[in-house]
């Protein structure tokens, strides 16, 4: 099935019960925005290229552009999170401040003329089409950027709304300590974007979160965070960050076991 054809069914799907998110449609964005098209070439985060980084370049749209369009009056003092629904059930969630901060654009075509579709082999998913949209960031010359791998990168892109830090005020334990609140930060970084707690986060997992880690011990999530093939064989669930230093990556892992024990 095309991308196309496969929008139109998903957006009959969600048309009936979503109405606050802007549904992003490539043929009004190409034609009001045209002007502002870009090519950026960017160090693919999703697949590899050997011993050397993938460079490609993408055709899109800049994400402030983006969100000016669509978001006039709201967008100019917002400081909550950018969330970007994705046909595959994944979510990006990107911080307004970096969304400032950072260049990233909305993506909808490469420039070389290839197929726009990747093989994200963090996930073991092969020849994955990144239609109708594909967030990428301009990290060439960035080192945070870079350290943060494909963590913001969502494909697939149909949907985008602003979204309050209210949102995730009922995903902390009340009176929780200090580790457990870095904990949710982490989570919220690392594991919101698939997975959902109370109904927030992503899709690509359909069970809330809270049930899937009780009864788990702490080396049990701690293993299945940091390397989840020696729990399951070719998971779809990614190692968390490898890009991290290896006492950071570290003590991330700890913060979302504590985290997620305080479920």
């Amino acid at each position: 099935m095309s991308c196309r054809y496969v929008l139109i069914f998903f957006l009959l799907l969600v048309s009936t019960v979503q109405a606050a998110p802007k549904i992003l449609a490539p043929v009004p964005l190409k034609k009001d925005l045209g002007g502002t098209i870009k090519d950026i070439t960017v160090i693919e985060p999703h697949e590899k290229c050997g011993e050397h980084e993938c460079l490609v370049t993408y055709r899109g749209i800049p994400l402030r552009t983006l969100l000016d369009y669509y978001y006039p009056k709201e967008w100019a003092g917002f400081d909550g999170d950018i969330h970007l629904s994705t046909l595959d059930g994944y979510l990006g969630i990107v911080a307004a401040s970096k969304a400032r901060k950072k260049d990233a654009y909305l993506t909808f075509d490469r420039a070389d003329e290839k197929p726009f579709r990747i093989d994200n082999y963090r996930q073991n998913e092969h020849d994955v089409p990144l239609c109708p949209f594909y967030l990428v960031w301009d990290n060439q010359n960035d080192p945070e950027l870079q350290k943060q791998g494909a963590y913001g990168w969502p494909y697939q892109v149909y949907q985008i709304e602003l979204v309050s830090e209210a949102i995730y005020s009922r995903l902390i334990p009340p009176g929780a300590p200090v580790s457990v609140r870095a904990g949710f930060t982490a989570f919220r970084t690392y594991c919101l974007n698939c997975h959902n707690l109370q109904g927030v986060g992503g899709r690509k997992v359909d069970t809330d979160m809270k049930r899937l880690v009780t009864g788990k011990s702490r080396d049990y999530l701690r293993s299945l965070i940091s390397d989840p093939k020696t729990i399951r064989p070719e998971p779809a669930m990614p190692p968390l960050n490898t890009k991290l230093e290896k006492n950071e990556r570290a003590r991330v892992i700890e913060q979302i076991v504590d985290y997620l024990e305080a479920l």
